[in-house]
């Protein structure tokens, strides 16, 4: 069995390393049709409210093909670098699904489908391939103590979130109560503060460091305590991040990371078409299920959340950051009620305000804060961070890079860039990076 799997590994590598030009637009081409060909066939069938209403339109579906066929040109393709992952996981994940409700729904604005295309042109130019102009920040000799000091706070961390919100154990596996599980859920800020660092950043982090430097059994010990931080808190940031890290880390073992993501969502996507067209008559609860949580919560929702926002927010005053903490430090008075969620969500569900709070993404904020400005300015400030996090490839393993990057980029699908700098632990990241970076061979000859 070993053998067997040792040589169709083998030959998938070889596979890999013949991979040209051609078979990569070959990909992509077949990506944006199969993503088409999922939202009109599938996700539209099984959640069928107005919002995924199929609703044709030429023009629309031809200015998506050639918005999408630009950025792909325009797209590095070179492997592991963080710069190539974090472009290409954002088309995916970010792009392509906005292009696609965009060409088969209606009211989806053209004027902003372009804004965040340019903002996505600017990215690539901002973070285009060149030579590196400094060394990576390093912090020396504090990674003994800081991981000392991690082992102890993370299960205290847990333990405290236990006292303060209970054990729900496995019954927070079951859809029906989570909304009840957080609505009773209290916590003091600092601990909030804590909790929601340690499910974002602390136990994702040191899970692939210790997968890196071997330490199996302390992986496992974190990845049970991230569980068990499910079964209090109930929020599905917590199982989705730990997949995201655990395939991303495996994958770029391979040296063929792009290429295989996209093989895997292209599979993916057909599998589920296959199998949906087959049950059609009584679709099983599985394929609902990965329709649910690929189809709808992580790709499509997000997408059309950032319509919403711009519909919102294109028809009534913007926020200018008044919403938040920065807004409060400028003395600035928020005019709305309601968060932003809860009004996309009361702007869906006829008024429905304040019931629920529809996510939304540094793209969606961006427009509510400062219009395109506020897209442009979000824009270059992730380039230059995610340019500034690139420069640690040649110090730090770049598995645990691209684990921690892709999961920050599901957290900006969702979460608008102030947000997952502060309680997303983005920049406890870039704190990360500077004590555990490692002195390179030509930072060893230079130092000699």
């Amino acid at each position: 069995m070993k053998e067997k799997i040792g040589v169709h590994y083998k030959y998938l590598m070889d596979m890999l390393d013949r991979w040209n030009d051609r078979m990569y637009y070959i990909v992509f081409v077949y990506l944006k049709v199969i993503m088409d060909i999922f939202f009109v066939v599938v996700a539209s069938q099984i959640y069928q409210y107005h919002y995924y209403e199929v609703h044709g339109n030429a023009i629309k579906y031809i200015l998506s093909w050639v918005i999408y066929l630009v950025l792909v040109v325009l797209m590095p393709k070179k492997e592991n670098s963080i710069k190539t992952f974090f472009l290409h996981i954002q088309l995916l994940i970010m792009v392509l699904p906005m292009l696609t409700l965009y060409a088969f729904t209606e009211n989806r604005s053209t004027i902003y489908i372009l804004q965040v295309s340019m903002a996505i042109v600017l990215e690539i130019l901002v973070l285009k391939e060149g030579k590196k102009e400094y060394k990576p920040v390093r912090i020396k000799n504090l990674k003994a103590f800081v991981s000392t000091f991690m082992l102890f706070l993370i299960p205290l961390i847990t333990v405290l979130t236990i006292n303060y919100g209970g054990f729900s154990g496995f019954s927070a596996f079951n859809a029906e109560v989570l909304n009840n599980i957080r609505a009773n859920a209290s916590y003091p800020a600092l601990l909030s503060y804590l909790i929601m660092w340690c499910i974002h950043i602390f136990i994702p982090f040191y899970i692939v460091y210790c997968l890196e430097k071997k330490h199996y059994v302390l992986a496992a010990f974190l990845v049970f305590d991230d569980i068990v931080l499910y079964m209090v808190l109930a929020q599905k940031i917590i199982y989705l991040s730990l997949a995201v890290i655990l395939v991303v880390y495996a994958l770029s073992k391979t040296g063929h990371f792009i290429k295989l993501m996209h093989l895997a969502v292209c599979v993916g996507l057909t599998a589920m078409i296959i199998l949906f067209l087959v049950e059609k008559s009584d679709v099983s609860m599985l394929i609902i299920i990965c329709v649910s949580l690929l189809g709808d919560r992580f790709l499509f929702q997000p997408a059309l959340n950032k319509f919403l926002y711009y519909d919102i927010f294109s028809q009534y005053p913007k926020l200018y950051f008044s919403d938040g903490m920065i807004g409060k430090c400028m003395g600035l008075t928020n005019i709305y009620k309601y968060e932003p969620g809860q009004l996309a969500f009361g702007y869906v569900w006829n008024g429905r305000y304040g019931e629920s709070n529809s996510c939304t993404g540094y793209l969606g904020d961006g427009y509510a804060q400062l219009g395109f400005i506020g897209i442009i300015i979000g824009a270059v400030v992730l380039a230059l961070l995610v340019k500034y996090i690139d420069h640690y490839c040649d110090n730090i393993a770049f598995g645990i890079l691209a684990a921690i990057m892709a999961l920050y980029v599901v957290m900006l699908n969702d979460g608008a860039l102030q947000t997952v700098l502060l309680s997303g632990g983005l920049f406890i990241f870039l704190i990360f990076l500077a004590i555990y970076t490692e002195v390179n061979k030509a930072d060893r000859k230079g130092l000699k």
